[in-house]
């Protein structure tokens, strides 16, 4: 496979069948043919930072290409807090709201423990660092297949969520009509914590 005819190359696979060193392998490769490639997984085992020898901080770190290079190659190991924090950044109205949501303990809980999260921060991650353009190539190194499966399907089942009005239904005992916490609901104590989340 030629790494510089794809924008996107997607690995997955059973666990255990060299999916990182072939994603590796690959980012290298291309990287020396001259594409600036990124090399990104989002596999709780991290094994990409062994592969590649980068630290448990490689959030778009530059890794040095094989002498001969003409491109230059980064990996990225999805940290899902970050990225949803770059979330926050990006669409909170001003800088109090951002502040206000970033230490609110509702979403400390929410970014770290949401089932799907991990699946749906790495398909936010990847449109965002294919959106910036910076790469010719993006790699992406997936987790076991069951969970590459997931993450293929999880901002479809986010949104179709959402959409449902499944969370307004559950939520509607402890909100007015609009949209804040009722003081007369148990939650009205954590109203104050959460407002303007």
């Amino acid at each position: 496979m030629d790494p510089r005819r794809k924008p996107l190359i997607i690995v997955v696979g059973s666990g255990g069948v060299g999916k990182t060193t072939l994603a590796a392998a690959m980012g290298l490769r291309a990287a020396q043919r001259g594409d600036d490639t990124l090399v990104m997984t989002f596999d709780p085992s991290l094994r990409l930072k062994d592969a590649l020898g980068v630290g448990d901080e490689a959030l778009d770190a530059e890794i040095e290409v094989a002498a001969g290079g003409k491109g230059r190659l980064w990996a990225s190991l999805l940290d899902a807090r970050r990225t949803f924090d770059r979330l926050i950044d990006r669409y909170a109205p001003d800088e109090a709201a951002r502040q206000r949501i970033l230490t609110n303990r509702f979403y400390d809980r929410l970014s770290g423990n949401l089932a799907g999260v991990l699946e749906y921060m790495a398909s936010e991650r990847l449109f965002e660092v294919a959106a910036s353009g910076a790469y010719s190539t993006i790699i992406l190194d997936t987790p076991p297949t069951r969970q590459a499966l997931d993450f293929l399907g999880a901002p479809q089942r986010i949104v179709s969520f959402l959409d449902s009005g499944a969370l307004r239904i559950a939520l509607k005992p402890w909100f007015g009509a609009d949209g804040r916490i009722k003081v007369t609901s148990r939650l009205g104590i954590l109203g104050r914590n959460v407002e303007g989340f």
